[in-house]
């Protein structure tokens, strides 16, 4: 329970993800947010070409320092997000608060890896964009298993 003066919890709600990529078979956007590290969201299996977007909007404002992603394969032959740029929702336009943000992934494997994309600063946001503006795409496609933000 909150005091007067304090802030109480917050239940800031499960992000709507959609992505311009389009879905792979059997998968959505809302395995993104859907808490679960082992369920994923895959772009189609071929013709995939970067760049392209996947959109977070929260249900209610929220201070966001960093994203991180989780994924399996990510490396090498695999299908993990190699570069992207961060972007916030400002109202009314869309703001980059980290250009050309690198991501390395070292597996290659069914266990999941996480990497976290940076802010230079916390930003009060309702929506949370990456650009992706590279991925290993050897199978084809790239893929997510989740989002978060802190």
């Amino acid at each position: 329970m909150s005091r007067p003066g304090q802030a109480g919890p917050r239940d800031e709600g499960v992000p709507a993800a959609t992505t311009t990529f389009g879905n792979g078979r059997s998968t959505s956007p809302a395995a993104l947010t859907g808490g679960s590290d082992y369920t994923s969201w895959a772009g189609p299996g071929t013709g995939v070409t970067c760049p392209g977007t996947i959109t977070l909007t929260f249900p209610s404002r929220r201070a966001v320092s960093e994203v991180v992603l989780a994924t399996h394969f990510g490396q090498g032959q695999g299908q993990g997000i190699t570069k992207a740029d961060v972007q916030t929702w400002g109202g009314s336009t869309w703001g980059t608060r980290a250009a050309d943000a690198q991501i390395t992934w070292t597996g290659n494997t069914a266990t999941v890896e996480r990497e976290s994309l940076c802010l230079p600063s916390a930003v009060a946001t309702t929506g949370v964009r990456l650009v992706v503006e590279a991925a290993n795409r050897t199978w084809g496609n790239l893929s997510v298993n989740e989002i978060t933000t802190r």
